[in-house]
C-alpha cells in the first residue's frame, strides 16, 4: 500500500489514533523539516508546532495538513 503523506486532510489527521498521529506528525515534522534546510531537532518547537497546526487544522477540516504546514512557516 502507498500513502500519499501529502494528501493527508485535517480531518484525517484530527481522527488519529493518539499513536498514529504521534507517527504521523514525527514523520511530517522530520520531512518538512529537512525541506525546508533544517538539519537538527528542537523538541520543544517540535511541540508547539504540533499544537500549532491542529489548532489551524480544527478550523480548517477539508484542507492537508501540508497546507497548514505551509501557512505556519510561510514556505510553499
Amino acid at each position: 500500500m502507498t500513502v500519499d503523506m501529502s494528501a493527508i486532510r485535517c480531518e484525517q489527521y484530527l481522527a488519529m489514533a493518539p499513536d498514529q498521529a504521534r507517527d504521523f506528525s514525527a514523520w511530517m515534522s522530520g520531512w518538512f523539516s529537512q525541506k525546508i534546510g533544517k538539519a537538527w531537532v528542537d523538541l520543544v518547537a517540535y511541540e508547539k508546532n504540533i499544537t500549532n497546526v491542529k489548532a489551524w487544522c480544527t478550523y480548517h477540516p477539508k484542507d492537508t495538513v501540508m497546507s497548514g504546514l505551509q501557512q505556519s512557516t510561510g514556505t510553499q
